[in-house]
């Protein structure tokens, strides 16, 4: 079936399938990110481990999601620092943990601790950071943009 197809084909496809399942797709983020990997973009490797974390956020385990992300977000940042990877994969691993930060404020159904929100909001005004004035023509960079400042909205609201 795989006949003909790239590590990185086969890297998309499993991506493509894992984000329909939700957080069981977990498992397929991690085939995608070896498969990145092996086809020399570790920065895309980082960021499917990345979307990986979120849905395990997704499936009520913000701790484990957390410490999962935290390390695609230190390689990426230092990867991105050497020019070993470019703006797009660094802004997914961003968006993810922001993401991922922000799953406790999702599901409280009170006041949330100023930590959380704290953390939250740093790491979306991080993500506004990296790609403020710099999505030109790139449709994901402006969603990652638009997504980021929604987050600032909902952490002051």
């Amino acid at each position: 079936a795989d006949a003909g197809l790239t590590d990185r084909d086969r890297a998309e496809i499993a991506e493509h399938e894992a984000m329909g399942l939700g957080p069981q797709g977990a498992p397929l983020f991690e085939k995608a990110a070896g498969l990145y990997a092996a086809a020399g973009d570790p920065g895309e490797a980082l960021a499917a481990r990345a979307r990986g974390a979120y849905v395990r956020a997704l499936a009520c385990d913000p701790e484990g999601a957390l410490a999962e992300v935290s390390g695609p977000y230190e390689e990426i940042l230092a990867l991105y620092a050497e020019e070993g990877t470019g703006l797009r994969q660094t802004a997914s691993v961003l968006m993810a943990r922001a993401r991922v930060l922000m799953r406790p404020v999702h599901e409280a159904d009170g006041p949330v601790d100023p930590r959380v929100l704290a953390a939250a909001e740093e790491a979306a005004r991080e993500v506004l950071a990296l790609v403020g004035g710099r999505t030109g023509e790139d449709v994901r960079l402006a969603a990652r943009s638009a997504e980021a400042r929604a987050m600032l909205a909902e952490v002051a609201a």
